[in-house]
């Protein structure tokens, strides 16, 4: 994702967190409906509202990543593989995207 992509803001296939919610039903409902439509991407560590970057923390964002791939494979039949790749934008570090 680019920093202009972020510029535009969220849309039926972009979705702003600002961190991993606890529950995962918050991002996983997000995750089956983009597979269930055109795709879609959600991106961890922007602020929804403003679009601000924050980034996610460089020591924990294995352990997100692993979270959102066993939550998915957790709620979904048939099963989803999610693609998620660690970002950088705007030279912060530990963003999070999905992309499905």
């Amino acid at each position: 994702m680019t920093i202009e992509e972020i510029v535009h803001g969220e849309s039926k296939n972009v979705e702003f967190k600002v961190s991993l919610p606890k529950d995962s039903t918050k991002y996983t409902k997000t995750i089956i409906a983009f597979a269930n439509t055109q795709g879609g991407r959600l991106v961890i560590g922007v602020e929804d509202k403003t679009r601000s970057i924050t980034g996610v923390d460089d020591d924990s964002v294995f352990q997100l990543m692993d979270s959102i791939a066993n939550a998915v494979a957790d709620s979904c039949t048939p099963q989803i593989v999610p693609n998620i790749e660690l970002q950088t934008i705007d030279e912060k570090h530990g963003g999070l995207e999905y992309e499905g």
